[in-house]
């Protein structure tokens, strides 16, 4: 059977009864161990708590002080004892749960007190119930500069053209054959010397000129 929270009787039968409802919802091994979702879940308890407490009856406080939360204008009022009994998990397990919505601690200041007491009467006079309470607001948390990951650039493939091989004919082309005419040697003029020591006989122009050749053409 779950526990019944302090100022229990405090409330009335209707919200007694929606109160035991949640507990059981809210302390469920279903709700409590969804692996991977733990911090939505808890999100979503405490959306579901605010829905519970925060009715504008009157009766407000009522509830928030069985329930061991107060939801104020900067943050939020925990009271770690009453919030277990109402969802089942641990101090620390609370603890933890707040530190990762980045809800952090910080100082009773005079403004933060007074909201409380002024939203949960019954604390203003009674010194050691407040000390149960811890305040706690979102934390404006460094944004982390982005890692670009720097992916490797794939290496460019370069085809080196081939040298073509150069082929050497085997067979070397013939020289084409100076052509010459056959009445080049008909001319025996033309006629190559037989040899260089051949000998040639030049006769004296003097001796071998008859002028009466050249006197008919004029008879």
């Amino acid at each position: 059977m779950p526990e019944t929270p302090a100022y229990f009787e405090l409330l009335n039968s209707i919200d007694q009864s929606t109160y035991s409802d949640l507990q059981k919802r809210l302390s469920s091994s279903d709700c409590r161990n969804c692996r991977n979702k733990r911090l939505d879940n808890f999100n979503e308890m405490l959306d579901e708590i605010r829905h519970y407490t925060n009715k504008a009856d009157g009766d407000d406080w009522k509830r928030s002080l069985v329930c061991g939360v107060c939801f104020l204008s900067d943050g939020i009022a925990i009271n770690t004892h009453q919030l277990s009994i109402l969802i089942g998990k641990c101090k620390s397990s609370i603890n933890g749960s707040l530190h990762r919505l980045k809800y952090v601690p910080f100082p009773c200041s005079n403004a933060a007190s007074q909201e409380l007491v002024t939203l949960i009467p019954k604390l203003k006079v009674n010194y050691s119930e407040l000390r149960q309470w811890t305040l706690r607001k979102k934390g404006i948390m460094t944004p982390q500069p982005m890692v670009h990951e720097n992916k490797p650039l794939p290496t460019p493939i370069f085809i080196t053209p081939q040298p073509e091989p150069k082929v050497n004919a085997m067979v070397q082309p013939r020289k084409e054959e100076a052509k010459t005419d056959d009445f080049f040697y008909d001319d025996p003029i033309m006629l190559p010397i037989s040899g260089w020591n051949d000998e040639i006989d030049i006769k004296d122009p003097a001796e071998s000129f008859d002028p009466s050749l050249f006197m008919s053409d004029y008879l």
